[in-house]
C-alpha cells in the first residue's frame, strides 16, 4: 500500500535549458498530489526533474522476490528505497529489484522522473533549425 504523494520539482536539480518554465511554489516546494501529467498542473512546456515521495507499507509474511514495476515513464526514473538508489531507467520497462531491500512496516519510497527538452520549446511544429533555414535561402 502506497501514499499519498508528495510531489516536488527541486530547483537544485534542475538541468539548464534554454528556456525554463516557472515552476509553481507549492510544487518547487513540495506538496501533495495524485500521479497525474504534469500539463494538469500548467507544466507543459517544463522540461526537467520531479521527485515524487512516499512512504509504502509492507506486511508481515512477505518473502521473496521483489520488483517495483513504474508502469508508463516519461520518460526516465530513478528510485531510491529507504535511502538506496536501485538505480535508473532511460526507457521501458521501468522494473527496479527491490528484493531484500524492502523492510516490514513502513519503507520510504522516492521516485525522480526527468522528461524531455522538447517539452521547454512548445510545438514542434514551430521550431525552425537555423542551418535548415540557411540552406533553403541559398
Amino acid at each position: 500500500e502506497t501514499g499519498p504523494w508528495t510531489v516536488r520539482f527541486p530547483p537544485e536539480a534542475q538541468p539548464p535549458v534554454q528556456f525554463p518554465a516557472e515552476v509553481p511554489a507549492e510544487l518547487a516546494a513540495g506538496t501533495t498530489r495524485g500521479i497525474e501529467p504534469w500539463s494538469a498542473w500548467g507544466l507543459d512546456r517544463f522540461s526537467g526533474v520531479c521527485d515524487y515521495a512516499c512512504e509504502v507499507s509492507v506486511p508481515e509474511g512477505i518473502d521473496g522476490p521483489c520488483y517495483l514495476d513504474l508502469g508508463t515513464v516519461l520518460y526516465s526514473a530513478q528510485v531510491w528505497l529507504n535511502g538506496e538508489d536501485l538505480g535508473a531507467r532511460l526507457w521501458p520497462p521501468h522494473v527496479f529489484i527491490a528484493t531484500g531491500r524492502l523492510k516490514q512496516g513502513a519503507n520510504e519510497l522516492r521516485i525522480r522522473v526527468a522528461n524531455l527538452i522538447n517539452n521547454s520549446y512548445g510545438d514542434p511544429r514551430q521550431i525552425r533549425a537555423p542551418a535548415h533555414e540557411a540552406y533553403r535561402s541559398q
